[in-house]
């Protein structure tokens, strides 16, 4: 999914938390906040915010980047007018799509590939059955860990904001 993230300098990150919340309430949009968090959930994306004493955070997911940037300016255009006579300063950063789950599986297929070529070669050298189950339960005892690991950590790849990035 397509991220941005915005920091908005402001001493009163809470207050505009929960008028941006209300705000999207009052135009038909899920919103839900919880003292320093909030989420507010669009048909095609989502804004994830987190106050702290300095700063709002403010981060985007979408579906695709024409609903990022129509999210975007949504986000943009409602800080700033709540902003009033202080505006308030939104300046977004791309955040690139990761690596990191694409690299997981690729190192799967490969590690896949490499028991399979052995168990291959076990068999044609006349290695007995045992053998092979063997590599097998190998692979499956490293697929459950690499499951128990995703389910433990959430999904491969994707960063868990913070009030500090």
């Amino acid at each position: 999914m397509p991220t941005d993230i915005a920091r908005i300098e402001t001493d009163r990150a809470e207050r505009f938390l929960k008028q941006f919340c209300d705000h999207a309430r009052a135009m038909g949009v899920s919103a839900e906040r919880e003292q320093s968090q909030g989420v507010v959930v669009f048909p095609d994306g989502r804004c994830t915010l987190t106050a702290d004493a300095t700063a709002l955070l403010v981060q985007i997911e979408a579906t695709d980047d024409q609903a990022l940037r129509r999210i975007r300016d949504i986000v943009t255009r409602d800080f700033q007018r709540f902003g009033g006579r202080t505006p308030l300063a939104v300046a977004w950063s791309h955040r690139p799509r990761s690596w990191v789950a694409p690299a997981v599986a690729v190192g799967v297929l490969i590690a896949i590939a490499v028991h399979a070529g052995l168990a291959g070669a076990a068999l044609r050298r006349g290695w007995t059955v045992p053998l092979l189950v063997a590599v097998l339960a190998a692979v499956a005892v490293k697929l459950v860990a690499l499951l128990v690991v995703r389910r433990k950590t959430g999904r491969f790849g994707h960063h868990r904001p913070t009030a500090h990035g």
